[in-house]
């Protein structure tokens, strides 16, 4: 049977973190590199495709026919590095990702459209220039912080979204707020995914030493030194050195933050705890609603009853179930709903800076102007039917009523109109 893999072409065609000097040009049926408009790093007369420069490296192909929005299909496939030089040299059938000058190879596999099929996969270390892991896996994924990587004699990978943007490519907020009660906002505006894995894995380091005991039918990528697992039908997390910290018993886990997740070990759960990862201890029974959020350094909304109450990471209660929406913690604040027309927001200790009797604001605190008073305190707007539009700070305090002027959003306003 042949395994497909799901590549992110949007990722190697889009992502513009190219230390910001960095393009890609094209010649002919060639690609080049520069840097700036004039200081050209790779000429285009050898390389049919060059991705973005990420983390010092981009991925680089010879001989592969356009397809795809301008991905090739075959050819070979290398890796350089910002100066241009070949840290890997393009005789691959396909690479991934390079995570901690590290890059996964393939060699017998090959593209079709969004797809890698068949082949094996090996690990090529770019700091030294040579393989570190000889092809043999049906599947790896990318080097960890830690050294670590997933292998795979047999299995396939796929993608989680674990949350959108406010602002899609395509959508705006308002498609979305339907369909979502929690209102997050992800780094660069861009669709978090994680990988997941399924097949019979084990955890190795980059001199393929396993360091797993047991193998997983499905992992998923690490997260501040965790990773969640799934086996006999039941998910568990291990640590960077291969360390059941949660034995795999619950029906149900969450992906971790802070080093806490939700978990319940019903199959028809209705409700769930929270637990600590990091030591499998259940810090709270079976109380809450439904999984609940990411945590915001030391804080998560959870559901009692049908409404949002903020908890810490002990799952002390710091209010009370009573909001209907909420947002996440900018600046330390977050919106909260007591109903769709009744916002206010609330800090990280659970106190109310804004009572909510406004009936439009902001999505996220400040979010849309980065106003600030002229003591450097961020302030978000908030409208009332009577008072108009009011402008709170980050300690609750209103320092601007319903102005009769509008200011640009790199301006300064004049002290004399603050109310203080």
């Amino acid at each position: 049977m042949k395994r497909l893999i799901i590549i992110t072409i949007i990722a190697l065609l889009t992502i513009s973190s190219m230390g910001q000097d960095f393009e890609t040009f094209k010649k002919g049926k060639f690609m080049g590199l520069r840097k700036g408009e004039e200081t050209v790093i790779v000429t285009p007369d050898k390389y049919n495709f060059i991705g973005n420069i990420v983390d010092k490296y981009t991925w680089v192909n010879v001989g592969g026919k356009k397809h795809c929005k301008s991905f090739p299909n075959g050819g070979k496939w290398g890796v350089i590095d910002s100066t241009g030089r070949e840290v890997c040299p393009p005789v691959y059938d396909y690479v991934t990702a390079c995570r901690n000058d590290y890059v996964a190879v393939n060699v017998g596999g090959s593209v079709i459209g969004s797809f890698v099929s068949g082949g094996k996969w090996g690990l090529y270390d770019l700091k030294n220039g040579k393989i570190a892991i000889e092809p043999s896996y049906t599947l790896i994924s990318a080097v960890n912080d830690d050294g670590r990587l997933w292998a795979c004699m047999d299995g396939k990978m796929d993608f989680r979204i674990l949350g959108d943007t406010i602002y899609g490519k395509k959508k705006k907020f308002e498609d979305f707020e339907p369909y979502f009660e929690y209102i997050t906002l992800y780094p660069l505006n861009m669709i978090i995914c994680h990988e997941r894995k399924y097949g019979d894995w084990s955890l190795i380091d980059t001199e393929n030493n396993t360091l797993t005991t047991n193998s997983y039918s499905t992992v998923f990528d690490f997260i501040d030194g965790y990773s969640l697992v799934y086996s006999k039908g039941r998910y568990g997390y291990i640590d960077c050195n291969g360390r059941e910290t949660v034995h795999p018993e619950y029906y149900m886990l969450t992906i971790s933050n802070n080093g806490r997740c939700c978990w319940s070990r019903k199959t028809e759960y209705s409700r769930v705890g929270l637990i600590d990862i990091t030591n499998g201890n259940e810090i709270t029974d079976e109380i809450f609603d439904q999984p609940g959020s990411l945590f915001f350094g030391s804080v998560a909304w959870v559901k009692l009853g049908g409404m949002y109450c903020l908890i810490d990471t002990a799952g002390t209660q710091l209010t009370q179930p009573k909001y209907s929406k909420v947002s996440s913690f900018v600046n330390g604040i977050a919106m909260v709903y007591l109903s769709k027309y009744a916002v206010g927001a609330v800090n990280s200790e659970g106190k109310e800076i804004v009572e909510p009797i406004y009936t439009q604001a902001a999505p996220l605190f400040g979010e849309g102007s980065q106003f600030r008073t002229t003591g450097n305190t961020l302030i978000s707007w908030f409208f009332h039917p009577k008072n108009g539009v009011v402008w709170i700070d980050q300690n609750g305090k209103i320092v601007l009523g319903d102005a009769k002027k509008q200011f640009a959003i790199d301006e300064v306003i004049p002290e004399e109109l603050w109310d203080y």
